[in-house]
């Protein structure tokens, strides 16, 4: 059974009686423990919660071993949730919010698929979503202070630490690297030139489920601001056919004369892979020969 914590902290959220009436720890897990609840309230349909524990002393034992420091902000995905994504949750199909007290966020359960094991349809359905999300958090918008100050930047500074870390964990092994790296760093400040906006920061297959033509991000906790095309970069980032990779960009509207932009941040989130741990490896839906992919039109 949960804890007596998480029946006091759901209590608190929902502000009405509900009983517990099924409980599971999911393994899945790659950040904080999360559980899964069946809720039944006093009046209403039976739902399905997902609980989420958001504190430093909770990270999973190897995501707090290999996860840089600088990163890391437990409340990041919350304020998120709580700030933005709540008051569009229908506008969105965004997972619904039941609220965060004492650490843990309580969000809407679904039962989708995780994008990488669905066909290509789904991808486009996923671009169309992002170009919405996108749109509606452009360059324009503001959040709270206590949002605010938690958000990533995504800047050239950004990805630059990331190309001197990857650099630090690479050194010697590659003298292609090195020579891409040095390129890259001399083009990084065009990043800041392109539409800027609200951005997921890790919107790879894994982290997007499908349910039937509903389209629902998890995982926010590396959302920032910066250049929108990142979250496309992420979710084309993988073994596409060329062909593929038009059809998904194709579908979030881009232009053909901004493809090699996408491509330059596919490579930037490369060399973030490639500098976030020298032992770690990414869930199964982010998996690749990141080098490889920063290697490519290097």
């Amino acid at each position: 059974m949960p804890s007596e914590t998480i029946q006091k902290a759901l209590q608190a959220c929902l502000g009405v009686r509900a009983e517990i009436v099924g409980h599971q720890v999911l393994a899945k897990a790659s950040s904080f423990p999360i559980d899964t609840l069946q809720i039944q309230p006093a009046s209403g349909e039976r739902v399905e919660v997902v609980c989420k524990h958001l504190s430093r002393d909770r990270m999973l034992e190897g995501a707090a071993g290999a996860k840089p420091g600088f990163v890391v902000d437990p409340l990041r995905e919350a304020a998120v949730y709580l700030d933005l994504l709540a008051p569009l949750q229908d506008e969105l199909g965004t997972a619904r919010f039941y609220g965060f007290e004492d650490g843990i966020l309580f969000i809407e359960r679904v039962r989708g698929a995780e994008l990488y094991e669905c066909g290509i349809e789904s991808w486009q359905e996923a671009a169309r979503w992002l170009r919405r999300f996108h749109e509606h958090f452009a360059d324009n918008w503001s959040g709270s202070e206590h949002l605010e100050e938690r958000l990533l930047s995504y800047d050239a500074a950004w990805f630059e630490r990331w190309a001197e870390r990857a650099g630090r964990f690479l050194e010697g092994e590659s003298a292609a690297f090195e020579s891409a790296r040095a390129g890259f760093s001399k083009r990084v400040e065009e990043i800041e030139s392109y539409p800027q906006g609200l951005v997921h920061g890790e919107l790879y297959a894994s982290n997007v489920l499908a349910e039937d033509r509903r389209i629902v991000p998890i995982d926010w906790e590396m959302a920032g601001r910066g250049p929108r095309w990142l979250d496309l970069a992420a979710l084309t980032s993988g073994p596409w056919k060329a062909d593929e990779i038009t059809q998904i960009e194709g579908a979030y509207g881009l232009a053909d004369a901004d493809r090699p932009k996408v491509a330059f941040l596919r490579r930037a989130l490369a060399l973030q892979w490639l500098g976030w741990s020298p032992d770690w490896k990414p869930p199964k839906g982010q998996r690749q020969n990141w080098l490889e992919v920063f290697l490519s039109d290097g």
